[in-house]
């Protein structure tokens, strides 16, 4: 996907403005909408599809390496890890589908708090190649979200089941 380019400066140049009208607060926001352009465009020129380049810039600025470390501890303490958002109908259906197998998982909510969250979101995506959630992990293996993934060895939980590989990966991991 091509956008137009511009120039962060330019597009935001505060120059042509009467210095006596913008507060502090204006300024603060015309800098932190400097820096989720920016970050958009670092996205998009990284190649990220459209909604990765938004999950970065809504993410903001991060360590990197100490989202990556949550994520990673995060995964490692449990046989089966789900991220989701607590109101998403497709999070919801994956705890439903896991609760009815038996399962036995550890759920990592992206939306408790949203500034965290979106951080891990926005890494995850990078990651695991596809920025919806769920984002589902057994045994440390990203399996897809749901009723998706992004390739053959992550279908997403329906296919898995589908298939007859979904409940020999959750005992195999011990999750069952």
């Amino acid at each position: 996907m091509s956008l137009p380019e511009f120039d962060s400066k330019t597009l935001f140049d505060m120059s042509s403005i009467d210095s006596s009208v913008p507060s502090e607060a204006f300024k603060g926001a015309m800098k932190n909408m400097q820096t989720t352009y920016r970050i958009f465009q670092d996205a998009l020129s990284a190649g990220y599809d459209l909604k990765l380049c938004i999950a970065c810039a809504i993410a903001g600025e991060y360590n990197v390496e100490e989202v990556r470390a949550q994520i990673s501890d995060h995964i490692a303490s449990h046989p089966c890890v789900l991220f989701t958002w607590e109101q998403s109908p497709s999070c919801q259906k994956a705890v439903k589908y896991l609760d009815v197998a038996g399962a036995d998982y550890k759920i990592v909510y992206l939306d408790k708090p949203w500034s965290e969250g979106n951080k891990m979101r926005a890494e995850l995506a990078k990651t695991v190649g596809k920025s919806s959630v769920p984002i589902i992990f057994i045994d440390g293996d990203y399996v897809g979200g749901y009723d998706s993934g992004v390739g053959k060895d992550s279908p997403g939980l329906v296919d898995m089941a589908f298939q007859g590989t979904l409940r020999s990966k959750l005992e195999i991991a011990g999750a069952l």
